[in-house]
């Protein structure tokens, strides 16, 4: 399969997988095409199912923290022997989207998870910026289903990272109807089983929006713990009981695994497939053989398991078997051949789209000119500083989180400002901007905003959790705004509701109304600019 350098303005495609990530760009006019890309130094290239001889590039979606302090990227991970290295990390991708706490030792400090997709995915983007001509490239990502707006405020940090300054998201479903079902029409259900490397899952879903931002409703879905590396370690067992080896050896196992692995990507476009065990001895595996162990180990009844969970989800919502418009495979263990004809004996004749499950998401996402836009997205999130009495110091609650659209579709906060003395007339909100702060999809919140006679600020709420300051800046310190109240407050009394929301073009705006009177005191009153 062909891959192009990028040069001029170009639409970029990542699919950010549990194993692997692949890029591809859009070219073309009227009718564009997908062109996978290959980054030096991080992709390698896999075989292309059903197509021998061919390959297609991949950037495995590894990173190891050496003991110098750098890092190992994708293929470089795979070239050093490193993939199962205690410090090398992996399943980014699964652990980003359940929203993991683990955090691991490395650099000297403790690492999350989010961290190291974004030293991961920021070099490859970079590289691909600076290296292969494409600054003025839009990334579009895909993302799962049902996809908050936490994980768009995350993406939006990742592409100014990189020095993106547009960026869209397009959910896998939406991706897989872009390359597959291109004259879908809004409010059709199809179903989309990906079976990657780590999980199957499948998802009935309907396309929902309009031809400018396709994004699909799910319907129905379930998944299992069952995906490509299990049947790699399946298929390993296999060749060592045949070659009489110890199964027991993990030395033995973890030298098989990767002619294994080899060996099942063969056996996707081939009869036949060798792996040698030593210099002297290969066993051979053929594409019966497979069919045989995932029969035998349960994974045919796992993935029809699978699929039944979802049209039973789908049903409680009104949808039957029946109205499904197609069945489209993806994921690069939907490439094994005795798996696409148990979905297709499962399925009507000709409801199954098979074209390519390897990348069929990163094409459908770079073709779309679809999804939803980031580019008018705040980047940063943004706080008010407050007084922590127990601990004796400044904390900051969030106001605006990353992520929020611009402009706003009413208001991104509320909160309730009281009197903490008596004759109180003037009551300011300091703002500040954290970088690289928490993310996660923007609401109303209630709080109490208390300004002491000594000026310090302090709120007072139980939705609210208390956050450091450091790394913010106070951006509002020479134009703090005093919202006034006539006639002046008593100590205690709930005396403003001031509400935020934010203009096209990126101001943060407030209003503010007396509790007490009635009365509108403050209506749209620019508070700063926001990022």
């Amino acid at each position: 399969m062909q891959t192009e350098r990028l040069s001029g303005p170009r639409l970029i495609a990542v699919d950010f997988g549990n194993n692997t990530t692949k890029i591809a760009t859009r070219s073309g006019g009227e009718n564009p095409i997908a062109c996978p890309v290959s980054v030096p130094g991080f992709s390698c290239q896999v075989p292309v199912p059903g197509q021998p001889g061919r390959t297609f590039p991949v950037i495995p979606s590894l990173i190891q923290y050496t003991p110098s302090g750098g890092c190992l990227i994708g293929s470089q991970v795979a070239e050093a022997g490193l993939r199962e290295d205690p410090a090398t990390v992996k399943w980014m991708s699964w652990y980003l989207r359940n929203r993991s706490p683990v955090r691991f030792p490395a650099k000297g400090r403790l690492i999350s998870y989010p961290e190291a997709a974004s030293d991961f995915i920021v070099p490859v983007l970079s590289a691909l910026r600076e290296g292969q001509g494409s600054r003025t490239a839009e990334l579009v990502f895909v993302v799962p289903p049902g996809s908050d707006e936490s994980t768009g405020g995350w993406l939006a940090e990742i592409a100014g990272k990189s020095g993106f300054s547009s960026v869209r998201v397009i959910d896998a479903p939406a991706a897989a109807a872009a390359a597959c079902l291109p004259g879908i029409r809004q409010g059709e259900p199809f179903m989309v089983i990906d079976i990657g490397g780590d999980r199957t899952e499948v998802s009935i879903v309907t396309a929902g929006g309009d031809e400018d931002s396709f994004r699909s409703r799910v319907l129905g879905s379930a998944s299992a713990d069952t995906g490509g590396r299990v049947i790699d370690r399946w298929l390993c067992d296999e060749v060592m009981q045949r070659a009489g080896l110890n199964p027991d050896d993990p030395l033995t196992g973890a030298r098989l695994l990767p002619a294994c692995r080899e060996a099942k990507e063969a056996l996707s476009c081939s009869d036949f497939a060798p792996v040698r065990v030593s210099e002297s001895e290969t066993v051979s595996m053929t594409g019966k053989d497979l069919e045989q162990i995932l029969e035998s180990r349960g994974f045919f009844a796992a993935v029809c398991s699978t699929i039944e969970q979802a049209l039973n989800s789908a049903f409680s919502r009104g949808y039957t078997e029946a109205t499904l418009t197609a069945v489209i495979m993806a994921g690069g263990t939907s490439s094994i051949p005795c798996l696409q004809e148990l979905v297709k004996a499962r399925f009507a004749a000709g409801r199954v789209i098979i074209d390519q499950p390897l990348d069929v998401l990163v094409r459908g996402a770079a073709v779309s000119s679809c999804g939803t836009s980031r580019t008018d997205r705040i980047q940063y999130e943004y706080a008010i500083r407050v007084w922590n009495p127990p601990t004796g110091a400044f904390d900051l609650k969030t106001l605006v989180k990353a992520g929020t659209p611009v402009p706003s579709q009413g208001p991104v906060a509320r909160i309730r400002i009281q009197a903490t003395y008596d004759g109180q007339a003037r009551m300011g909100i300091p703002l500040y901007e954290r970088q690289g702060a928490g993310r996660g999809p923007p609401g109303q919140s209630f709080r109490e905003l208390v300004v002491r006679q000594s000026g310090t600020v302090e709120v007072a709420g139980e939705e609210d959790q208390p956050g450091g300051p450091g790394g913010s800046t106070w951006i509002n310190e020479r134009s703090l705004m005093l919202i006034p109240v006539d006639p002046p407050a008593v100590r205690g009394e709930p005396r403003l509701e001031v509400w935020f929301s934010i203009d096209a073009s990126r101001q943060l705006r407030a209003s503010a109304r007396d509790i007490r009177t009635g009365k509108l005191v403050m209506e749209n009153h620019p508070l700063a600019q926001l990022r």
